[in-house]
């Protein structure tokens, strides 16, 4: 009797599969990406094969049970329809693409839906936090599926789309992104509160005047050029000590706004360090004239951070 050995065989195979023509996967980068669950990949692979044990496939098999999705409980629960078309799924769709600042396109398939998903990505950064939502997502519609089959558990909408967000942020805890010139960059930063990686930056001089013995310096700052858009502020100390910093990525329909937001900021960080005498500094002639009337803060740019009223000093 011949004895074969395992590496033997392992051979065999390996050059089985090689003179095999395989299938091309469009969506297998995907599926298998690093930074999605493993348990995630598993079930949205068993879905785009259609191998789900979903309602319609349990009834083909010989298995009495009702066949109306188990969130809706309106049509036929097909994995495309449960996933994708489903009014249920199709609201948290909705309420996450305009969490991102997106809208989106309706598909009727799985495949479709994920290829159109990753195409909004433009950087590898994107792409990474694209492939945890969507991976996040799927897995989130599932469980909350069988919660309601086999529970009788039913979940509001709202409360999934926060679940998936903070699932998502958790996942996303770490990562650091690009910093390129893109809009949705600038979204997802602000939505999850990834950071961006260090990056050499040229060293400009300044000049910066000290405030008087005893009083604390609040620099502040808004930017909006080629649709990107910030604000930040610096709290420092007589010495030029940095107490507090901070900075942001948000949406603004005016420089103005930014500004004012960058002040509010400064605002903010005086007040959560307990400083009683602060020197609030723009280079913005808008906030001045406002700080200088002590005019009310536009809503918009408050972002309940401080009180109604600011001045130059105070």
């Amino acid at each position: 009797m011949k004895m074969s050995q395992i590496g033997e065989g392992y051979n065999l195979i390996s050059l089985e599969c090689a003179s095999a023509t395989l299938p091309s996967c469009s969506w297998s980068k995907i599926l298998w990406h690093p930074i999605q669950t493993p348990k995630h990949s598993l079930l949205r692979w068993q879905a785009m094969l259609n191998k789900l044990p979903s309602r319609d496939r349990l009834l083909a098999q010989g298995m009495a049970m009702p066949n109306l999705c188990g969130l809706c409980n309106l049509e036929r629960e097909l994995a495309g329809h449960l996933f994708i078309q489903c009014s249920y799924s199709s609201y948290v769709w909705s309420a996450l693409f305009k969490c991102l600042g997106l809208r989106r396109q309706q598909h009727s398939s799985i495949e479709d839906h994920l290829g159109w998903f990753v195409k909004l990505a433009k950087t590898d950064s994107e792409r990474k936090v694209m492939y945890a939502i969507l991976s996040q997502t799927i897995w989130s519609l599932w469980i909350k599926r069988n919660a309601r089959v086999f529970q009788h558990k039913a979940t509001s909408k709202f409360h999934i789309v926060k679940h998936i967000l903070q699932a998502t942020k958790s996942k996303l805890r770490g990562c650091l992104f690009d910093d390129v010139d893109s809009p949705l960059t600038g979204r997802l930063v602000e939505v999850f509160g990834v950071c961006y990686k260090e990056s050499q930056k040229l060293s400009i001089p300044v000049i910066w005047i000290p405030p008087p013995n005893g009083w604390f310096k609040a620099n502040s700052d808004g930017s909006l050029s080629d649709d990107r858009y910030g604000f930040g502020a610096l709290l420092q100390t007589h010495s030029g000590e940095c107490i507090q910093a901070l900075s942001a990525c948000v949406r603004a329909c005016s420089i103005n706004i930014l500004e004012l937001k960058g002040v509010v900021a400064g605002v903010t960080l005086a007040q959560s360090s307990k400083a009683s005498h602060v020197w609030s500094e723009t280079d913005s002639t808008t906030v001045v004239a406002w700080s200088q009337g002590r005019g009310i803060i536009p809503r918009s740019a408050q972002g309940g951070c401080c009180g109604r009223y600011f001045g130059s000093k105070f």
